[in-house]
Parts: C-alpha cells; structure tokens; sequence
C-alpha cells in the first residue's frame, strides 16, 4: 500500500495504490496486511484474525492452544475478516463491495472471488467511493486463445486495463481479470475534489419527478459482463430528487453516467432502484473535477410519462378476470392513488359509469390505490406500478370482503343453522348465512 506523490498538481498526494500480496484470502494465505496495520499504529486483530474451529464453535488460538494435544490435531482454522477491515481504504480499493453493502437481508459477509456468496462475484474497485476512482489497474492476458491457454501457462503477463479492452474488443487472446488479478496485481485510484452536476428530472409534460434516486457512474468497464447489460461504470454517489424534482451530486473525472431510477429493489451493486428513468452521459474534465476553472454542469433530464386504464370491479368469483356476467363495476367511484418509495405523488380520479378508468401522464413508478364507493372507503385496494413510457390496459380487480365469527348461547345449546344476516347500511342490501355445528358462520363476499 502506497500514496504517491504527484508533481504535476503541485504539494498535493493524490494517488494511492495497493498490491495484491497486501490481500489476507485465506488462514494460510493473509498477505502483508499486517504491515501497514502496523505501521499506522493499529492492531492486526482489529481488522483480521486466525480461529480455529473447535465442536462447530470459533475459539481463539490461545484457547486452542490450551486443549489436550489430541483435540489440537483435530481442529481446523480459518480467516475471519472484521468490519473494520471491508472499511479500509485498502478493501474499498482493491474489492470495493462487500456482503455488508448487499443490503439489510444479505447475511452473507463474503468477498468477492474470495468467500462466502461473493466468492463467484467479481471485485468492483473504488466501489461507491465518492472522491476517488480508479486510473490504472493491471488484468492479466495470454496471447493464445481460450482453447490453447493451457499448452501456454507461462506466457500470462501483466498489461493495463486499456489495453485490456483493446485486446477484448479485438478479440485477441485471453484475458483474465478474475483470480489472477487478485493474487497478482495492482490498483491506482486517484483523488479528486468533484465536480458539481446539477438539474431537475421531469416529465415530457413538465412535472417534477420527487424522489428519484440519482446515481453518477465513472467510465470503468467491466470486462467480465458480471454486471450486466445496465452496468455503465462504477457507482460513486447517490441522491434523491427533492419535490421539485431537483438534485445536486459530485461527480469523477472522466466520461460520467448519470442514472435515474426509482421504484424501489434497489440493485445494490449499481445503486439503481428497479425502474430506469433516464440515462445521460456528460463528459467531466479533470480539471472541472479538481475545481480548476468551472465545475458546474446543468444534466436536466426528461422521464417519459405513463398511463393505465382499465375496469375497476368487485370480483366476485375471486379470479381476478372481469366478467361482465359475474363482476360488478364500481361506477363512480373515486380512485386516489398515492406513490411510494419516495414518490411523493398523488392522482384522483373518477370511474365512469361502467366502471372505466383513465389514468394519464402520471409519474413512473408503484403507487398504492384506496377507493370510495357510494360511501364506502377500501383502504387497500391494490397497487398500480407503472413504468416509464408503459401505456397499459389493465383492470383492477377489488376483492370482496370475508367476515367470519361465532356465535353461541348462554345455557350452551346448539346454535346450528341459527340465521344471521348482514345488512349494508348505505344501500339497505342484506344477505344471510347460516351458523354451523360449532356456532361458526362466514359471509365470504
């Protein structure tokens, strides 16, 4: 691990690098870790430790060193990696992510090509680092094809990550950006102040889109496709939209993405949530990123609005399919749905007499529906997602309520076939059922 000092920019260090022998991946294997832990005058075992495993438990080494000689040679050992280490600058460089930035439902705290569920997952380096990223990192290339690598095991040398890509993209050779990048290679990520982009996210007919989260993505391309076909660079910060559909956000040198999505699932590799509203490239110079002359951008960006209409209807029959000859439309009825995951929107609107509804030019994104009808009010009748530019034609089924319950005599006689009706109080109709053996009756709709 290193700071290199840059002579370009003046009495500053900008740069920082780290050495793939730093890595601990294994009890066997810990690396050199341990020396710029303790050349910062830290405690090795504040960020990893050696345990060994003793009836299913983890004990330390001094309580296995104090058992009988023949349960000693029955132990087996392993690495534990603590928090404080997947928070070193030296992980967030070489790694990036973590199990612990999966979500609050990952309970696996592996590392990528490493351990755990991760352990297929390939590093992101500077991952969701906000003021740096990476400039120069090694892969490792063979030049004969995949089907021939193996007669030619010592020809993989190290080359730079650009050269990588001209080789990927040409089709030439092997590369090898997984495992033997992390036993041998090296990571420069350099520092930078940001650069400021700023702009509202609206609708093509002009409304604010609340809530959105922002995500600035830097230019590094994976080489593996791990990502997927949304991955655009590595993230380096998120926002949200505020009410008016306004975000500020840092942005990195280089040819920058900016990502808008909401809906929530969040991603939390990419930082996108589930709906992709826009993406827009910008181009930021370093010296914009350094605070070197301007360095701020306007990225106004423009969401593509969505509709639904459709029947709303009481299902009888519960299928959820309106049946004109079963279901009944709820006419005049006011729908009011609100958005959620941020999505500070709401939209009323009114059935027509056959129970058709119009919703248009709304916001992309979920949105929860309550419904009063001739008096009654149904709190949850669903949800409605909508995604940008959809134009869907979708009924929306409202299921009838159960209500259930049992009744019984004082002097414990039976009850069994004993009438009971239910009468709605806006409309005066009734129905009727009858109670069981046990007293139990139900109105299922």
């Amino acid at each position: 691990m290193l700071i290199w000092y840059n002579e370009e920019v003046g009495d500053s260090f900008r740069y920082f690098a780290v050495d793939s022998r730093l890595m601990p991946v294994s009890y066997q294997n810990t690396g050199i870790f341990y020396a710029p832990v303790v050349l910062s005058d830290n405690r090795v075992e504040d960020f990893i430790e050696i345990v060994a495993i003793y009836q299913g438990n983890q004990i330390t080494l001094d309580q296995a060193a104090a058992l009988p000689p023949e349960e000693r040679a029955q132990l087996q050992y392993q690495l534990v990696w603590k928090r404080s280490f997947y928070e070193s600058m030296f992980y967030r460089t070489f790694m990036g992510y973590s199990g612990f930035d999966q979500g609050p439902e990952f309970t696996d705290k592996g590392i990528p090509f490493v351990s755990g569920d991760l352990a297929q997952s390939p590093p992101m380096p500077a991952w969701n680092m906000t003021n740096w990223r990476v400039v120069h990192r090694t892969i490792h290339w063979n030049p004969a094809d995949a089907q021939n690598i193996s007669k030619f095991p010592r020809d993989w040398k190290a080359i730079s990550h650009d050269d990588a890509i001209y080789y990927k993209d040409n089709e030439i050779g092997t590369l090898d950006d997984a495992i033997r990048t992390i036993s041998s290679g090296v990571i420069y990520i350099k520092w930078y102040a940001g650069a400021w982009i700023n702009g509202t996210v609206t609708t093509e007919a002009g409304k604010p889109v609340p809530g959105a989260t922002i995500t600035v993505h830097d230019d590094y391309r994976s080489l593996s496709g791990y990502f997927g076909p949304d991955f655009v660079g590595v993230p380096h910060g998120t926002t949200t939209t505020d009410e008016n559909g306004r975000y500020s956000i840092l942005a990195p040198f280089g040819n920058v993405t900016l990502v808008a999505t909401n809906g929530g699932s969040m991603n939390y590799l990419l930082l996108h949530e589930r709906n992709q509203l826009n993406k827009t490239n910008i181009l930021i110079p370093e010296s914009a990123a350094m605070r070197q002359g301007e360095y701020n951008f306007t990225v106004d960006m423009t969401v593509p609005s969505a509709s639904q209409q459709g029947i709303l209807f009481a299902d009888a029959d519960g299928d959820g399919i309106y049946d004109p000859t079963v279901d009944m439309p709820l006419d005049n009825a006011t729908m009011t749905l609100k958005g959620q995951r941020g999505l500070n929107v709401t939209y009323q609107i009114t059935t027509y007499p056959d129970g058709h509804f119009n919703l248009q030019d709304a916001i992309p994104g979920d949105y929860t529906v309550s419904v009063v009808h001739r008096g009654h009010t149904i709190g949850d009748a669903g949800g409605i997602p909508l995604f940008p530019g959809e134009n869907k034609i979708e009924d929306l089924p409202i299921p009838f309520s159960k209500i259930s319950g049992t009744i019984s005599l004082r002097d414990g006689g039976s009850v069994e076939g004993t009438e009971v009706i239910a009468r709605d109080l806006e409309t005066n109709v009734t129905v009727t059922t009858e109670a069981d053996l046990g007293g139990e009756y139900s109105f299922d709709g």
